[in-house]
């Protein structure tokens, strides 16, 4: 009986964090990371204050949670940048930039939340080095192709490619200030990763 009441007990406790992180990329999609506050969270969650602390100590580290939901995506793409490098042709990294469009307008309301968390919390931008730490481990079948010698500026290279395509998205396909259309962005995107990574 107590180790079904418990099971029961961590089950409901576990709904109960997973409709905060929830109810938290609401409220930094609608208000910022700055606008946001755990008021409009437990609100947006339908809980009180007590039970917001009883998982999170505060605002930050909800949505470290709701980011590391993010990140787990973030991986796949990562993965599928690996197989269009392995294939070494502009189709491929044309199909896999256009892919990347796509995970940028489906989390377009939260990037500004991120790019105001880097800005305003040293710490939560110390912990985006891991991330392309990880980007590494991703196109590492990739990297063993590069001779030893060029090896690691290779993976420089393809980290600041992804840390241009990141930013030249959010200003284009989030703050919309690229004046010219989606095609022509992919199509110099694609022309700017092949030069540099020596794609035909």
């Amino acid at each position: 009986m107590t180790t079904g009441t418990g099971s029961l007990r961590e089950a409901q406790k576990a709904l109960t964090r997973s409709r905060i992180i929830d109810a938290a990329r609401v409220v930094f999609e609608q208000q910022g990371y700055a606008g946001a506050s755990i008021g409009l969270i437990t609100t947006e969650a339908a809980i009180n204050r007590a039970t917001f602390y009883l998982h999170f100590p505060d605002k930050a580290a909800v949505f470290r949670e709701v980011v590391a939901l993010d990140r787990m995506h973030t991986d796949e793409y990562w993965r599928e940048l690996n197989t269009a490098l392995m294939a070494g042709t502009r189709e491929a990294m044309a199909r896999w930039i256009l892919r990347l469009t796509h995970w940028a307008r489906d989390n377009a309301n939260l990037m500004p939340s991120k790019h105001e968390a880097m800005a305003s919390d040293p710490e939560f931008a110390k912990e985006f080095q891991p991330r392309y730490d990880r980007l590494s481990e991703e196109i590492a079948q990739f990297l063993v192709t590069v001779p030893a010698d060029d090896r690691a500026d290779m993976k420089v290279r393809v980290q600041m490619l992804v840390v241009m395509l990141d930013q030249m998205f959010f200003h284009a396909l989030v703050q919309g200030v690229w004046t010219g259309g989606e095609d022509q962005l992919l199509r110099v995107a694609t022309d700017i990763c092949c030069k540099a990574l020596d794609i035909p």
